[in-house]
């Protein structure tokens, strides 16, 4: 997330926006406070990417360590055949992607 906000910052750094900020003369914080503003897009994208695979991952971590949570819920419902809870997971990590991304 470092690297993808220092890009970001690059990014910004090469259009006419802080320049422009600083001729019409505003102080180094507001033109701070619109850096992070017109930087943050990119990190909301990779944050909701990480949030994926985290999800992702938690399938597997619960089912080798027999933890109980939505990974584990998963693995379940899929061996059971419960397709309304697989739908209802399936459509809950959709909701998070889309509200995140």
């Amino acid at each position: 997330m470092g690297r993808a906000l220092k890009t970001s910052f690059a990014n910004l750094q090469a259009t006419e926006l802080l320049p422009t900020l600083r001729a019409r003369g505003l102080s180094p914080w507001r033109i701070s406070v619109h850096a992070h503003h017109n930087a943050l897009p990119p990190m909301i994208t990779v944050l909701g990417i990480q949030v994926g695979s985290m999800l992702g991952g938690a399938l597997f971590v619960e089912n080798i360590f027999s933890i109980q949570g939505l990974g584990a819920l998963i693995v379940q419902s899929v061996a059971l055949r419960d397709y309304t809870l697989i739908e209802a997971v399936a459509l809950l990590i959709a909701v998070i992607f889309i509200v995140v991304l």
